[in-house]
């Protein structure tokens, strides 16, 4: 994260005109694509989560057994 932060600062500085404009609406861009990417992995685990949670809690199966 470090990393990246001063690699921005540096660019930001660099950069003028255009250049920095474009720049910025990549970073912006970036910022979109990976929030939707988290989210996306968030809902996948939480959905997989409750599944376990019904499956061990909720769901009732049919033992046979030997009698």
């Amino acid at each position: 994260m470090q990393t990246l932060s001063n690699n921005e600062d540096f660019l930001l500085k660099e950069l003028s005109g255009d250049a920095q404009k474009r720049f910025l609406e990549y970073v912006d861009a970036w910022g979109i694509v990976n929030g939707e990417s988290v989210l996306d992995s968030f809902i996948t685990g939480f959905r997989l989560g409750a599944r376990f949670a019904y499956d061990t809690f909720v769901k009732e199966e049919n033992v046979a057994s030997d009698e």
